[in-house]
């Protein structure tokens, strides 16, 4: 058996089974002619989470004065959610230049 994959909200699953002789007759288990598996499968929680992997440019790196230069930084999912296109690295605020890349 393998449990359903969790969704957002906990569920419990039964299965039945029983137990037939080679010639078809059903052979009771503890008075009973079925038995069960029954589990609980918990509600996940969706979280989103990020670590900084990795950026070329460390805080408090040296750049020469008026040398353009492109920042890049490795963003790890640490959560358990999905990413995809809907995910933006959005520009805030600052002083270093007024061109942004989206």
């Amino acid at each position: 058996m393998k449990a359903p994959a969790a969704k957002s909200s906990k569920k419990t699953y039964k299965e039945y089974w029983r137990l037939r002789s080679p010639s078809g007759n059903i052979i009771y288990v503890s008075k009973s002619r079925k038995i069960w598996a029954e589990i609980d499968v918990p509600a996940i929680q969706y979280v989103d989470k990020a670590s900084l992997d990795w950026e070329n440019y460390p805080d408090g790196s040296n750049i020469d004065g008026g040398k353009s230069f492109t920042k890049h930084w490795r963003i790890k999912n640490t959560g358990n959610t999905t990413w995809n296109s809907n995910y933006k690295l959005e520009y805030v605020s600052g002083e270093l230049s007024t061109s942004h890349s989206k």
